[in-house]
């Protein structure tokens, strides 16, 4: 029996174009370098993982920051492509939004006593000897909390954060999935966005 793993994102690409959904199953997109808005995202991400396996009383700016020096030192190893001061000034850009996040957010121990980019899964229905599983990595994820974070160039439009229900059917189905786990479990989910000059929670109504 053959497994197909179905993320919130392929499933929302295929509602959105199904073809592309398929070249991309079939690994037949072209694929360039990342663009530095994407590597500052993933410089981010990957330093703030870092950041919540210590324990909230622990954690400093200094260590958010050293954390994204060592992500971007790994991004740059992994790049064909170096442009020094499009390099620096992405670098510096990241760790702009390493300073909002941590004047907002930097000891909440909301995101703490959980896990980091963690994996869950739930098998959906199996047709003729495939299996079709729901799968996602939560960025951060606690008993009763899903917690994802996003990073932009510029503050969200509208400031209410009403923008971000793009990210809804997402946050509905890693909900499923925390309620497959723990059908008991009383669900929040929010939305954590930092840019350059600000970083603003969004709590997202969960209905999935």
């Amino acid at each position: 029996m053959s497994t197909i793993y179905l993320s919130p994102t392929s499933i929302a690409n295929r509602a959105r174009c199904s073809l592309a959904s398929e070249l991309s199953r079939l690994h037949l997109r072209p694929r360039g370098e990342p663009s530095m808005k994407m590597r500052i995202g993933s410089a981010f991400h990957d330093a703030w993982e870092q950041f919540t396996i210590v324990e909230p009383e622990k954690r400093s700016l200094a260590l958010l920051t050293t954390n994204i020096g060592l992500a971007w030192d790994t991004l740059r190893e992994e790049s064909k492509e170096f442009d020094e001061k499009k390099w620096t000034g992405a670098k510096e850009r990241s760790l702009r939004i390493a300073e909002h996040y941590w004047k907002e957010f930097g000891c909440d121990e909301s995101v703490s006593g959980g896990f980091s980019e963690h994996w869950m899964e739930m098998p959906i229905v199996t047709l003729d000897d495939t299996e079709y599983v729901l799968r996602a990595r939560i960025d951060y994820v606690t008993a009763d909390h899903v917690h994802e974070l996003k990073t932009t160039g510029e503050s969200p439009h509208p400031r209410d954060g009403t923008g971000y229900t793009l990210f809804l059917p997402q946050l509905q189905l890693e909900g499923l999935l925390l309620q497959h786990q723990d059908p008991t479990a009383n669900i929040t989910t929010s939305i954590t966005c930092v840019w350059p000059s600000g970083a603003d929670r969004f709590p997202i109504p969960l209905t999935t």
